[in-house]
């Protein structure tokens, strides 16, 4: 049964894996009945071309609180946003049933134990930033129906780190489309690794650029994306031996990803993304770095293997187990594409969110 208008907000303003949620979701409800719109910055010409090539109807993000509408979701990409209160607060004095997903919920700035990038001390935070960080999102909470997280992790930081009820907040994992698994490349040829994401200090690019240098194997790794880490890696992986190549972003990922035998994802903080999961219903196995939602993803030992995050050694002993077992990488590369299928579904993910937005009206 329709609920009425939805819409679904964000203060993002390019493409990326909060973008392919929203998007995602507005297209199932659309499909559903469901009277669906969705409002961004006006500074995002990439988002407004990308909605009109869906068919979806868009609106000005300041304006999109005033509509009418019985849902308002908001989709935050980063944790600390001051406009989050004015338009959350439009939204409810409007009689709109409010959500906000928070797709990155720690941050350096403001909490223990995330990492810096280069030219940050460690440990060296913004005064005063944790303690603005803890009133916005517990006010965030109260003007919320419910917080949505991610991940189980994701959820229990929220919820010990602004003293939030446990029932305030819920999980809804991001779902991905069916796929039917592809066929591993032989390997012949060495292990060929595929590693999806914007070159950035969390990603823990420079961490695989380093494993390539300890490694006792002969694997190499693909790069796809872009980002302000990417010139100064370039240089230092060709300085070690070229075995990890950066390509900067290609709309292809797909089609590179099912020439590897495996993905990467070597993070220092991570919420689950996309590039994980979608690899991981092709049939691809995961080495990821065992933080925030990874591990609710990547089984270890079934369907890939986890490291800690930052070990250049670890990683290196991790790949070259793969590159040495062809057959255990088989066996993974089934076990992900039935985790994938089980617990990622798209149906799901918006089942739930439903459920969410009918439970708020009752």
């Amino acid at each position: 049964m329709p609920l009425g208008r939805i819409v679904l907000a964000t203060t993002a303003t390019e493409r990326g894996g909060l973008w392919k949620n929203v998007t995602d979701l507005a297209t199932a409800f659309q499909h559903d009945g469901h009277d669906v719109l969705v409002a961004f910055p006006p500074s995002a010409p990439d988002l407004e071309r990308d909605a009109r090539r869906r068919g979806l109807a868009f609106a000005d993000l300041d304006q999109s609180a005033r509509s009418g509408g019985a849902v308002w979701h908001l989709h935050l990409p980063k944790p600390f946003d001051r406009r989050t209160l004015p338009l959350m607060a439009s939204a409810r004095l409007r009689g709109h049933r409010v959500f906000v997903t928070e797709h990155l919920a720690r941050h350096p700035s403001s909490d223990r134990g995330v990492p810096w990038g280069p030219g940050h001390r460690p440990g060296r935070r913004k005064p005063g930033a944790r303690h603005a960080k803890t009133l916005l999102k517990r006010t965030e909470a109260l003007l919320a129906h419910r917080v949505i997280a991610v991940s189980e992790n994701s959820k229990r930081f929220i919820v010990r780190r602004f003293g939030l009820r446990d029932d305030k907040c819920a999980v809804v994992l991001n779902g991905i489309a069916p796929a039917v698994p592809t066929p591993l490349p032989p390997l012949t040829d060495g292990l060929r690794v595929a590693v999806v994401g914007a070159v950035l200090h969390k990603k823990g690019h420079d961490v695989l650029v380093d494993a390539a240098r300890l490694s006792r194997g002969s694997w190499t790794a693909d790069v796809y994306g872009d980002g302000d880490q990417i010139d100064r890696l370039r240089a230092r992986a060709r300085e070690g031996g070229g075995r990890v190549v950066f390509h900067g972003w290609t709309d292809a990922v797909t089609e590179h990803v099912d020439r590897h035998h495996l993905l990467c994802m070597p993070s220092r903080y991570e919420q689950l993304p996309y590039a994980v999961t979608e690899a991981m219903m092709r049939g691809r196995p995961v080495i990821a770095t065992n933080v925030d939602g990874l591990p609710e993803a990547v089984d270890d030992g079934v369907t890939g293997l986890l490291v800690p995050p930052g070990d250049s050694g670890a990683l290196a002993a991790a790949l070259d187990r793969a590159e040495a077992n062809p057959e255990l990488v088989q066996r993974w590369a089934r076990a992900a594409h039935d985790r994938a299928a089980e617990k990622f579904a798209m149906t799901t993910m918006t089942d739930r969110i439903l459920a969410l937005y009918r439970g708020a009206s009752a």
